[in-house]
């Protein structure tokens, strides 16, 4: 759930960081995720976001019964994301 996007002090133009919480499997976490907005058309209706960011799998305790450790499989899940919308 997002609370905020702001414009980050000193960033440029299109980079931005949405603020909020991620809920999974019953566990909340708080998250900055950072992005890029970018224009894809003249009249600007037309938009592209892409950004990436890392979960922590056993915060939200997936996979915690089997590798409880992170030994097997990394606690560090990095997320990707590249969308493209249409402005209302």
């Amino acid at each position: 759930t997002s609370t905020s996007v702001k414009l980050p002090t000193g960033a440029a133009a299109n980079l931005y960081e949405a603020v909020g919480t991620v809920n999974m499997l019953g566990h909340q976490q708080p998250l900055v995720l950072p992005f890029s907005l970018q224009d894809l058309s003249d009249d600007g209706k037309l938009v592209r976001a892409t950004g990436q960011f890392t979960l922590k799998r056993l915060d939200f305790s997936l996979g915690k019964a089997v590798d409880a450790s992170g030994d097997m499989v990394s606690n560090d899940v990095v997320v990707s994301f590249d969308i493209t919308a249409q402005r209302k």
